[in-house]
């Protein structure tokens, strides 16, 4: 006796009215979403296989790469008699070295899944939680610039060096050059402090023209060319370096808007 589920049952009855006659080719072929070279395969099985031919080559048969019954009995026999406190991979390696079964590491997973056995797991370390570092809560307090170096005209590469305000994301100043030089950084700093006036805080990337990170041991990529520093120094602006929440507590004092020079 042949069981046959639902989609076994469509696909005999539509091949069958087919061979008869009784349902047009084209329909079929939309019943049973499939190439008209399967329909023909099909087809050509019924007329040789009869009902039959709907059931898979495999029914019935067991996987050749099936474990055996006896060997799973005896892997959880020795699991549970002397590695019942050892994780899975620590009692796969025994099992290899020690009884000499060698199975691979899914197999032994799904074995100790069938039989509820070696559910220890180890104790993961908690993920270290990361927060996105907070805007600055007035204008004028903290300048973000850095390049972006693209091709902005054609095929000629150029670099946009840009400053905009951390608390609103405003662009304050920007200029092209062909690079990102000490010149650059030094002109759009300029045209901040002419439009906008002074502000607090200079936050940036790890570029050696701006100096070695005093919070820090951290060596930027150039640490001895410092002009930019220097000059920043004057106008009593503080620099952030952008590898670190630590930077924050230099923020600590009276917070002020641009201040005219």
């Amino acid at each position: 006796m042949v069981t046959l589920n639902a989609k076994e049952q469509l696909k005999l009855d539509v091949v069958s009215r087919v061979f008869t006659q009784k349902v047009k080719f084209e329909t079929a072929l939309k019943i049973l979403n499939c190439s008209e070279r399967t329909l023909y395969r099909y087809l050509k099985r019924f007329k040789t296989e009869g009902a039959l031919f709907v059931k898979h080559k495999n029914t019935g048969k067991n996987p050749a790469n099936k474990t055996n019954l006896d060997l799973e009995q005896n892997i959880v026999e020795i699991c549970k008699d002397r590695y019942h406190d050892f994780n899975r991979t620590h009692a796969l390696e025994f099992l290899a070295d020690k009884e000499k079964i060698k199975i691979p590491k899914d197999t032994f997973n799904r074995i100790c899944n069938r039989n509820n056995i070696l559910n220890k797991r180890l104790k993961k370390r908690r993920p270290k939680i990361k927060r996105r570092r907070d805007r600055m809560p007035e204008q004028g307090l903290m300048i973000q610039l850095d390049g972006s170096p693209h091709r902005w005209f054609g095929f000629r590469k150029t670099c946009l060096v840009i400053a905009i305000d951390d608390a609103n994301s405003e662009i304050v100043y920007g200029e092209f050059s062909p690079t990102e030089t000490t010149f650059a950084c030094m002109n759009v700093i300029k045209g901040v402090l002419r439009e906008k006036g002074s502000f607090e805080v200079l936050y940036v990337d790890k570029a050696g023209i701006y100096g070695r990170d005093p919070l820090t041991s951290f060596s930027t990529k150039r640490d001895g060319f410092s002009n930019m520093k220097e000059r920043l120094k004057t106008y009593d602006i503080k620099v952030i370096f952008a590898h670190s929440q630590k930077q924050r507590d230099v923020l600590r004092g009276p917070l002020i808007h641009f201040r005219i020079v």
